[in-house]
């Protein structure tokens, strides 16, 4: 019965704004798919994952990895993955792991330019038992690291063709 009540008493309060309701809502719609981890922007292929380990450019943090191809033209939006070996620990730690460092990149991917890449993002030994926090902080300076890389990387590839080099 209390929430009949709440409910009559949201909807009488509401009449006026019912317009402006529908623009909330796709306001808020737009920010969570902005800050979403759609499969689009996953690296999901065991094959990529062994060619991004393989012959990516590397970085390393306080707690992660960082292994990085450029794959697509830069209008494309990058992709990421996550790995956490077995030697870390069992399964309750490596996923808790795992979902440490894809809220930290869903927060945060924004620091990185769309340029194609393909990143993947893996724990070290250190990672086991940091916070959330601490780990959210390593992979924010590890996509400012990759985004000045790879923007000095494409300035030069752009000025020596241009030159016809």
């Amino acid at each position: 019965m209390a929430q009949a009540d709440v409910h009559e008493g949201g909807a009488q309060s509401s009449e006026g704004s019912e317009e402006a309701r529908p623009e909330a809502s796709q306001r808020l719609i737009a920010v969570v798919k902005s800050e979403g981890f759609p499969k689009e922007e996953r690296v999901r292929r065991s094959e990529d994952f062994t060619r991004i380990l393989r012959d990516g450019a590397r970085r390393r943090g306080r707690f992660l990895y960082a292994h990085w191809l450029e794959e697509s033209a830069p209008p494309e939006p990058n992709r990421a993955g996550i790995a956490v070996g077995k030697k870390l620990g069992g399964a309750v730690l490596r996923n808790r792991l795992k979902r440490r460092i894809r809220e930290a990149y869903r927060r945060n991917k924004r620091e990185l330019p769309c340029r194609g890449l393909a990143i993947i993002f893996r724990a070290s030994r250190r990672a086991v038992g940091r916070s959330t926090a601490e780990i959210e902080s390593d992979l924010v300076n590890l996509l400012r690291a990759i985004a000045s890389e790879t923007s000095s990387s494409s300035r030069s590839a752009r000025s020596s063709s241009s030159t016809g080099g």
